[in-house]
C-alpha cells in the first residue's frame, strides 16, 4: 500500500473573474461570500437532481420548502432521497441541520476547511456550498436551513436553464430580531391575501417576526367563524415561512378597541359643582360666565379690526373684515394674503377668559376656504397661563370647503381660572379661509361616563343633602357616548348632550338649584381614547379576551400596545390611590405581564418605549404631558425588567434614550422607517451601535407603506462595509501570497470606508501582525496584495478587517476566532516535513504507517480521525486529552480500503488541521 498526499492547485484568476454579481447583489447580504471561478461549469438544477436529506433525522420542511421555491419559479419539482453510505459521490441538494455527514463534506472542500454547530456560524445561521456536483446547505437551527434556501434562490441564474454560481456563504443574522408592525382587519378575506403576499416578501429579506395587531383582538370572543379561519391560516402560513407571530395586545393609549365593551370605562376628567336650576321638571345649566362672546358673529369692526377679542393675528395684513362672503350676518373675518407676510404664517382669533376650573365648554366655528394651504394644522383649542394645552383634536379642514363647514369641540378647564381661546390655522402658506359665528359656551354631561370610579353626585348648593338616583331623578347616562358607529368605542367631540330629569315623589322641586359633579371623557387628535387602568372591569375584559387569542395562536412572544397614553388620574377610580401616573402606570403593566403569565408563562414580552422613557413622554417635572395629571417620570424603575422596550425615540434624544433603558438593564430593539426612507432605519441602527443587550429592529410604518421592507432587511440582517475574498489553498513555493479583495461600502449605505487592514501571522502562537490596505483599493473597492512570507514559513494565518466612518466594522472570515489558514503541503519524498510553524509534522514510519509528532504543549482535548471520501469515520480516533503527555502517534492504515481519505484533528468544533490522503 503507498500513500500519497494530494496537493491541489489552483490558477488564481484576475479579481474581475473571481467575483461575480450574484453574492454582491445578495439581500441581505451574507456575513461571509465568495465565489469559486476555479471550476470551469456551475452547478445545473435538472430533472434528475435530487435533494438529498438524512435519513435518521431528514428535513423534510425544507425539502418541501425548496420545492416550492422552485415552483414559483417555473422548476420542476425535485425528487426527495436519502443519501446513501455507499454512494461513491454525492450529487444533488444536500439538506440538514448540524448535520456531521453534512460537514465532512464542508472539510472535504478545499478553501477554509469549515463546519456548523450550535454556535457557529450562530442561531439562524447556515452554511452554503456550492460545487459543479453538489449544493450543501447546513443550517444551524431549522431557521438557518430555510435561510440558507432563501439564498440559495437569489443564487439561481436562468429559470429556464437554472443554474448556480459555485460559492461559498457562512451567514448568521446580526441581530435575533427583525420584525415589520402589521396592524391589519382579519375579518376582511382579501386582507388575509394581502397579507400572505408581504409577509412573504418579508422573508425573503429574512425577516423574522410580524407583529400583528388587529383593532379586533380586543373583542375576539365576538368575531364569526370565518375570522378564525383567516386566523389560522395566517398562522399556518407564518409557521411555514419561519416567521413568528408577535401579538399586539392591551392597547393602554389607544384604547377604543376595549371600549367596544363599556364605553364607560374610558378615562375620565372632572366637573364639579356645576349649578343648575329645576325648570318644568329638567334641569337648566346656571353657566360660571353668560356670554364668553361678545362679538361671535364679526358684526362689529372698526376697518379690519373687530372688537371683543383679546388678539387677532395681522389685521389689514393677513386677516380683513368680509362683507361678501360670510355665513350669517353682515360680516365674517377673512384670513389670507399669507405670502406677504414673509415669516409669519398662523392665522388666529384668540380670546382670553376667567373660567371655574373643572367646567366643561362647548367651542365651534363655522369655517370656509377656498385653496387653503397649511403646514401644521386647523385648530378650536385652548391654553391654560401655566402654557398647558387643554384641547388636542384634530379638525380636518379641506383645502377648499365649497361652503360653510360647522367644527365643534369640547374641552375641560381642569385646574385653570383663565384661559386663552383659539380658533384659527398655524402655518398658513397660502389660500385664504373665513370664520363667523363663533360658540364658546359652558355646557353640561357630553361624553358623560358612569362607573363606579366616576361617581355622579347631586347636592344641594348650602344644605349637607345628596339626592339620590332613581329617587329624586332618573338615571343619567349619555347614549351617545362612544356611539358613532353602530359599535361602541369610537367618540365624538360634540354632541347635544342628554337631560337631566327629576322623578315624581322625589325631593327635587321645580325652583330648586343644584350642584352636579360627574366625569366626561373627551378623545386626543383622531379619536383616540383612554381607557381607565384602575377600574376592574378593564382587567375582566383583557384577561377574558386575551385568553381566547392565546390559545388560538400559543405565540412565543407578546406585544403589549401601551403607547401615548394622554389622559390619566384625574377620575375618583385614579385619585383614591393618592398617587402619580407614574405608579398608577407601573401598576398597570404589572398586572397587565401577570396576565400574560398566567397563560403563557414563558411568553416573552415587548412593549413601546414612549410612556416609560424620560427622554421622551415620561420626562422628569412634566405636568403638562397632554391630559396626564402629575409626572411619570420613574415609572421605569416599576416595571418588569424582563419586559423588553420598543424605543422608537428617533429625535435629538435617541441615544440617550437607548442609554438610559441600557442602564436601567432593559434589553431593547428599535422601531425604525416610520414612513420615511431607508437612512432613517440606517441612523436608527447607527444609533444603536454600543448599546448592550440590544436584540434588533422592528420596521414599522403607520401608512402601510411596505415599500422598504428590502432595506430594512438589508440593514437588519448584516452591516457595512462588506469584504469579498476568496482564500487561497496552500503556500506557493514562491511564499508569495497574492491576495485579490473588494470591499464594499453597500448599496443602501453612505458611509465611506474609514481603514482597511490585513492581519497575519505565520506560527499559531504569535501575535497578529497587521498591514493597512486601504490604499490599495480602487475606486470600486477593489485591491490586491502581495504579502512575501520567508522561505521556512509552512504556515500562515490570517483575515480581513473594515471599518466605515459609522464605526461599523467588519471581518472576513465570519467568526471572531475564526481565521483563513493556510499551508505548505507535504512532499512524499522528504519525510518529517514540517506542516506548522509549531513543528506538528507527519512522516512516513512504514509504507503503511503514518507517524504524527511535535505536538505544541498546549496542544490539548483535541481528537484525530480519519474520514473516508464519503465522509464517514473511519474505524479510528485517537483522542488527546487534558493530562496528556503528546510524543508520536502512529496511525496504522492496513485495514484501510484503497481511495482518498481524510485525516482531520479538532477539538469537536472548529478544525485545526485536515489533509487528504490518496492509498494506494
Amino acid at each position: 500500500m503507498k500513500i500519497v498526499i494530494i496537493v491541489y492547485l489552483f490558477l488564481i484568476f484576475s479579481f474581475y473573474c473571481l467575483f461575480g454579481q450574484s453574492v454582491e447583489t445578495l439581500l441581505p447580504q451574507p456575513r461571509c461570500s465568495y465565489e469559486r471561478n476555479e471550476y470551469s461549469t456551475n452547478f445545473a438544477i435538472q430533472k434528475n437532481t435530487k435533494i438529498l436529506l438524512n435519513s435518521a433525522k431528514p428535513e423534510f420542511f425544507a425539502a418541501y420548502r425548496l420545492n416550492s421555491e422552485l415552483r414559483k419559479r417555473n422548476i420542476d419539482t425535485l425528487d426527495i432521497e436519502f443519501w446513501n453510505g455507499n454512494d461513491t459521490l454525492l450529487n444533488g441538494i444536500a439538506l440538514g441541520i448540524l448535520d456531521s455527514y453534512l460537514n465532512n463534506l464542508l472539510i472535504r472542500i478545499e478553501q477554509k476547511n469549515i463546519t456548523v454547530n450550535k454556535y457557529y456560524p450562530g442561531k439562524e445561521g447556515y452554511i452554503l456550498d456550492v460545487t459543479p456536483q453538489q449544493i450543501v446547505i447546513n443550517g444551524c437551527d431549522s431557521a438557518g436551513l430555510i435561510y440558507g434556501i432563501v439564498t440559495l434562490m437569489q443564487l439561481v441564474i436562468n429559470n429556464k436553464s437554472p443554474q448556480i454560481k459555485p460559492c461559498r456563504i457562512v451567514d448568521a443574522p446580526q441581530y435575533p430580531i427583525r420584525w415589520f408592525y402589521y396592524p391589519m382587519n382579519i375579518l376582511v378575506p382579501s386582507n388575509t391575501t394581502k397579507a400572505k403576499q408581504i409577509w412573504e416578501e418579508a422573508t425573503n429579506y429574512k425577516l423574522n417576526g410580524v407583529n400583528l395587531t388587529d383593532y379586533k383582538f380586543s373583542f375576539i370572543s365576538k368575531q364569526p367563524k370565518n375570522y378564525f379561519d383567516s386566523l389560522h391560516s395566517l398562522k399556518d402560513f407564518a409557521n411555514h415561512h419561519f416567521l413568528e407571530i408577535i401579538p399586539g395586545v392591551m392597547p393602554f393609549g389607544y384604547s377604543n378597541s376595549i371600549l367596544y365593551w363599556d364605553p364607560s370605562l374610558a378615562s375620565g376628567l372632572p366637573v364639579y359643582n356645576q349649578k343648575f336650576v329645576i325648570e318644568k321638571d329638567t334641569a337648566r345649566l346656571i353657566p360660571y360666565v353668560k356670554g364668553y362672546l361678545t362679538n361671535p358673529g364679526f358684526e362689529v369692526f372698526n376697518g379690519n379690526n373687530f372688537t371683543g377679542f383679546g388678539y387677532i393675528d395681522q389685521p389689514g395684513q393677513l386677516s380683513f373684515v368680509d362683507t361678501v362672503v360670510k355665513h350669517s350676518g353682515k360680516a365674517s373675518i377673512r384670513f389670507s394674503n399669507f405670502e406677504s407676510v414673509p415669516g409669519y404664517k398662523n392665522a388666529r382669533i384668540i380670546h382670553k377668559i376667567v373660567t371655574k376650573p373643572y367646567t366643561l365648554f362647548h367651542a365651534s366655528a363655522w369655517v370656509r376656504s377656498e385653496n387653503l394651504q397649511y403646514s401644521s394644522a386647523f385648530q378650536i383649542t385652548a391654553i391654560n397661563s401655566k402654557g398647558r394645552q387643554l384641547c388636542f383634536i384634530n379638525l380636518t379642514l379641506p383645502r377648499t370647503t365649497n361652503g360653510w363647514q360647522k367644527y365643534d369641540v369640547t374641552f375641560n378647564s381642569l385646574d385653570s381660572d383663565t384661559l386663552n381661546v383659539y380658533w384659527g390655522v398655524w402655518g398658513a402658506t397660502s389660500g385664504s379661509f373665513w370664520l363667523d359665528d363663533l360658540v364658546l359656551e359652558e355646557v353640561p354631561f357630553v361624553n358623560l361616563i358612569r362607573r363606579s370610579g366616576a361617581p355622579l353626585t347631586v347636592s344641594h348648593p348650602i344644605q349637607d343633602v345628596l339626592y339620590k338616583e332613581g329617587v329624586d331623578f332618573d338615571s343619567l347616562y349619555d347614549a351617545k357616548l362612544g356611539a358613532v358607529y353602530s359599535w361602541y368605542g369610537e367618540y365624538d367631540a360634540w354632541h347635544q348632550p342628554p337631560t337631566f330629569r327629576i322623578k315624581s315623589g322625589g325631593r327635587l322641586r321645580n325652583g330648586d338649584t343644584i350642584l352636579i359633579s360627574y366625569y366626561h371623557t373627551t378623545y386626543i387628535y383622531d379619536g383616540q381614547v383612554m381607557i381607565s387602568t384602575t377600574e376592574p372591569k378593564t382587567y375582566e375584559i383583557i384577561e377574558r379576551e386575551f385568553k381566547i387569542l392565546d390559545s388560538l395562536l400559543k405565540p412565543r412572544t407578546y406585544f403589549m400596545n401601551h403607547d401615548e397614553i394622554r389622559i390619566m388620574n384625574w377620575d375618583w377610580g385614579d385619585q383614591q390611590y393618592g398617587t402619580t401616573p407614574a405608579m398608577l402606570l407601573a401598576r398597570n403593566v404589572n398586572k397587565c405581564v401577570d396576565i400574560i403569565k398566567k397563560y403563557n408563562s414563558n411568553a416573552s414580552i415587548w412593549v413601546w418605549s414612549d410612556m416609560f422613557d424620560e427622554f421622551h413622554n415620561a420626562k422628569p417635572g412634566n405636568k403638562n404631558y397632554y391630559l396626564v395629571n402629575g409626572e411619570l417620570a420613574g415609572v421605569s424603575d416599576s416595571i418588569p425588567k424582563s419586559v423588553g422596550i420598543v424605543n422608537w425615540n428617533h429625535g435629538n434624544n435617541a441615544v440617550q434614550s437607548l442609554t438610559f433603558f441600557e442602564n436601567k438593564g432593559f434589553r431593547q430593539i428599535t422601531a425604525p422607517y416610520y414612513d420615511t426612507d431607508e437612512q432613517h432605519i440606517r441612523r436608527s441602527k447607527n444609533n444603536a451601535k454600543s448599546i448592550s443587550n440590544f436584540d434588533g429592529m422592528m420596521y414599522t410604518t403607520w401608512t402601510n407603506n411596505y415599500s422598504y421592507l428590502k432595506h430594512f432587511g438589508y440593514l437588519a440582517w448584516n452591516h457595512s462595509p462588506f469584504i469579498y475574498h476568496r482564500p487561497l489553498t496552500q503556500i506557493p513555493d514562491s511564499r508569495l501570497i497574492n491576495l485579490e479583495y473588494k470591499v464594499s461600502k453597500g448599496i443602501y449605505d453612505s458611509s465611506q470606508i474609514e481603514s482597511f487592514m490585513l492581519y497575519y501571522r505565520t506560527s499559531p502562537d504569535n501575535d497578529f501582525s497587521s498591514i493597512d490596505l486601504k490604499q490599495t483599493l480602487n475606486e470600486s473597492g477593489v485591491g490586491n496584495y502581495l504579502l512575501k512570507l520567508d522561505s521556512n514559513t509552512y504556515f500562515l494565518e490570517y483575515y480581513f478587517e473594515a471599518t466605515n466612518f459609522d464605526g461599523w466594522t467588519t471581518k472576513v472570515p465570519f467568526g471572531d476566532t475564526v481565521y483563513y489558514k493556510l499551508t505548505k503541503e507535504v512532499n512524499s519524498s522528504v519525510r518529517n516535513d514540517v506542516i506548522f510553524a509549531t513543528k506538528l509534522s507527519i512522516s512516513f514510519e512504514k509504507p503503511n504507517m503514518i507517524k504524527i509528532s511535535n505536538f505544541p504543549k498546549d496542544f490539548k482535548d483535541f481528537k484525530i480521525k480519519i474520514f473516508n471520501f464519503l465522509g464517514q469515520q473511519l474505524n479510528f480516533s485517537y483522542e488527546i486529552q487534558e493530562n496528556s503527555i503528546l510524543s508520536n502517534i502512529i496511525i496504522n492504515l492496513n485495514e484501510f480500503t484503497n481511495g482518498v481519505c481524510f485525516l482531520v484533528i479538532s477539538d469537536g468544533t472548529m478544525v485545526y488541521f485536515s489533509k487528504a490522503l490518496l492509498i494506494k
